[in-house]
């Protein structure tokens, strides 16, 4: 059975209106299948999109043009949803969460990987 990492990657953060927010993770050490799942809960007037960019060698980082699910999601208002996706093989990941509305929010989150 292969290991499952649950990270809370953001407790009540605010991203402020029309900004972004990053989480990068180097998996190196990890021993996963490349199933990705992420949780939000958020509140506030604002509406989030959120993606991944990937990297091999830590410094560039990019969104695969053979990316079926990225973005992971757009659209997302108050509440609390969850996504699953699956990117290629990379050692680097980045998540951007982008609030599109112009308006603050503020999001917890939880990223797992299996």
């Amino acid at each position: 059975m292969n290991a499952i990492l649950a990270d809370n990657f953001m407790t009540s953060e605010v991203i402020l209106g029309s900004a972004t927010k990053t989480y990068t993770l180097d998996l190196e050490r990890y021993n996963f299948d490349g199933f990705f799942s992420l949780q939000l809960v958020m509140t506030g007037l604002g509406t989030l999109q959120g993606e991944y960019l990937l990297s091999n060698n830590g410094t560039s980082f990019v969104t695969p043009s053979s990316a079926p699910d990225s973005p992971i999601f757009t659209g997302f208002t108050v509440g609390e949803d969850m996504w699953s996706f699956e990117p290629m093989l990379h050692r680097w990941f980045r998540l951007l969460l982008t609030e599109t509305a112009g308006s603050d929010v503020t999001v917890s989150g939880w990223l797992c990987l299996q």
